[in-house]
């Protein structure tokens, strides 16, 4: 079972309300504290800087991927299917609000505990240059056989100005 709640959330975006979207608010599972912390011990055996738990909206997309796949059913190798959910504006959010972000981002499928995870992680080349890459935040989200981690760096949440108008 995913630890998913749904909730309507509304940005400004160059000074325009967009119509609300609705998101799911994704809650840290036991596992994926455990993600987080067993990322953190490995990247630490290689002097690499400790990730934080991304606790933004770059948590919920995580968990709604995670989420996304579980419910598709879909085969990892099927990337154009894939590609679709990150065409999904809902992916876009994360742009939108850290538009300087660097982002990349881990999937796993049919692993049982944190360990094999990241495990798995660490022996594929790619997966691992993710892993160990120049981040300072990961955000973890599991749902049934699928774990998502989003890694990023230098978010800074966008400076959202208001315009007061006077007579």
């Amino acid at each position: 079972m995913c630890k998913l709640l749904t909730y309507l959330f509304s940005s400004l975006v160059n000074n325009q309300k967009t119509k609300p979207k609705s998101y799911n608010h994704y809650l840290y599972s036991f596992f994926d504290i455990n993600v987080v912390t067993l990322l953190n011990i490995w990247r630490e055996e290689k002097n690499l800087t400790v990730l934080q738990k991304d606790l933004s909206i770059v948590l919920d997309i995580a968990g709604d991927h995670a989420k996304w796949l579980s419910d598709n059913i879909i085969d990892l190798d099927d990337f154009k299917k894939r590609g679709h959910y990150f065409n999904n504006e809902r992916f876009d959010q994360i742009q939108i609000y850290y538009p300087d972000a660097k982002i990349s981002e881990n999937i796993s499928k049919g692993y049982i505990s944190p360990q094999s995870v990241v495990a798995a992680w660490d022996r594929s080349e790619p997966h691992a240059r993710t892993m160990y890459g120049d981040y300072t935040h990961v955000a973890v989200g599991s749902c049934d056989k699928f774990v998502v981690a989003i890694f990023n760096k230098t978010i800074k949440k966008k400076n959202k100005k208001f315009i007061i108008m006077t007579k």
